[in-house]
């Protein structure tokens, strides 16, 4: 894949995006980050940490504070402050950056309790869900650098 620019500035930022990278990935918990030039899709929390979460959840607040699921992304982010893009980039080898120009399709739709963008890219397809809070912000940056590639509207 390809590397953001030096210097390249986020411009709007979706959080505790859940995704799914190619046909059978492991389910991880991103940020996308929308910059000038291509998307950043950064992981901010593994398979594994998801699966403690889930199993936080089903214990309650302790057994999620004792796998440390509840603070876990906060912990993430607060490492990119200061980080050039290409920087945070590097903290995941999982996390990875598509050019718009690479970008062969989208799709955002808002759910009944959630919303869903696909993208089509070079190297295979990536499926996301994100709170439906954030479907403005998403389509706004969609429309934005990608409208003529989007397929689906809401």
């Amino acid at each position: 894949m390809s590397e953001p620019g030096e210097n390249e500035k986020v411009e709007s930022i979706l959080t505790d995006v859940t995704g799914i990278w190619g046909l059978v990935g492991m389910e991880r918990q991103y940020d996308i980050m929308f910059a000038e030039n291509g998307i950043a899709f950064t992981v901010v929390a593994s398979g594994l940490k998801m699966a403690a979460r889930a199993a936080g959840v089903q214990f309650g607040v302790v057994g999620a504070v004792a796998t440390g699921a509840l603070t876990g992304n906060k912990n993430v982010r607060k490492q990119f402050e200061g980080l050039t893009l290409r920087e945070i980039l590097n903290l995941n080898e999982k996390s990875f950056y598509v050019p718009y120009a690479s970008v062969k399709q989208v799709s955002v739709k808002k759910g009944t309790l959630v919303a869903k963008m696909n993208f089509e890219l070079p190297d295979g397809r990536f499926r996301c869900q994100f709170s439906k809070g954030q479907i403005e912000t998403a389509q706004q940056a969609v429309f934005a650098r990608l409208a003529a590639k989007v397929t689906d509207r809401e």
